[in-house]
């Protein structure tokens, strides 16, 4: 239902449909609740039918009904609503694609390699010990120079994998893109520990499993969606070079929309 909702978002009537869905799905967790609270095996003896008219009983199974309904909905936007934007995305440029997945995966392997040269100060120990201040650091510089690598390769190599995009562009989406994956693997990381689990999968044994490796790009993939949308659409010319955008004009200042782009 999200999947469908969110590859047709220029369908207004489908926020009406998501909204129906939902309350079902709200309507038919009370129906459940209501047939628990009702069902004969409680009343087998006086003993456990006193069970049932204490307050204490009634608001631990509500509380357990709401929670699983808030978890049930939660999964579905954590996984199939992110996913839904990544494969808007590929529709929209699969290039987009490749810049989100190098960046992601640039930013674990600077978190990986100077967390294992200089890494001695803990960061978030309580959620993922292994993690240290250096290696969110290296995290930021990789992922950063691999912003501007993909910059020279479109620009002087091949654009056959990355947008002919200004390198104010590639810098920000790798600064930023950082922050977001960083957070997106303390994130599962979380979720993880609270679950009570080493590995998400034995997928891929020794790395914690496949959506350990995917982890880095949940939250990094709405906000490269709200940026291609806010700041990039109907901006790149013939040649798919990107012309003048909001964020050019922050970065190089104002720029006259005539004017030939800015040499960078």
């Amino acid at each position: 239902m999200i999947h469908f909702s969110t590859l047709t978002l220029q369908m207004k009537n489908m926020l009406f449909y998501n909204a129906i869905c939902f309350m079902g799905i709200v309507c038919l967790k009370l129906i459940m609740y209501c047939r628990f609270m009702d069902t004969q095996s409680w009343r087998k003896n006086k003993k456990e039918q006193s069970i049932m008219k204490e307050d204490g009983f009634i608001k631990t199974a509500m509380i357990v009904t709401c929670a699983s309904l808030l978890l049930e909905v939660f999964g579905h936007l954590f996984i199939s609503l992110i996913t839904s934007l990544g494969y808007i995305f590929y529709c929209l440029e699969p290039r987009y694609i490749s810049v989100l997945f190098c960046l992601s995966w640039q930013a674990d392997n600077g978190g990986l390699l100077f967390g294992k040269l200089f890494g001695h100060t803990p960061f978030a120990h309580g959620i993922s010990p292994k993690k240290t201040r250096e290696g969110i650091i290296g995290a930021f510089v990789l992922c950063t120079a691999s912003g501007w690598l993909m910059y020279f390769l479109a620009h002087h190599v091949s654009d056959i994998l990355y947008l002919r995009l200004p390198l104010s562009h590639y810098l920000f989406l790798g600064f930023i893109n950082a922050f977001f994956a960083v957070y997106s693997d303390l994130l599962e990381s979380f979720l993880k520990r609270c679950a009570g689990v080493k590995d998400s999968s034995a997928v891929l044994p020794g790395h914690g499993g496949l959506f350990d490796r995917l982890d880095s790009l949940l939250l990094p993939i709405p906000f490269f969606v709200w940026y291609v949308y806010t700041y990039l659409p109907h901006t790149l010319n013939n040649n798919g070079e990107l012309l003048h955008s909001s964020i050019d004009i922050f970065f190089w200042g104002s720029v006259h929309p005539s004017a030939p782009a800015p040499s960078l």
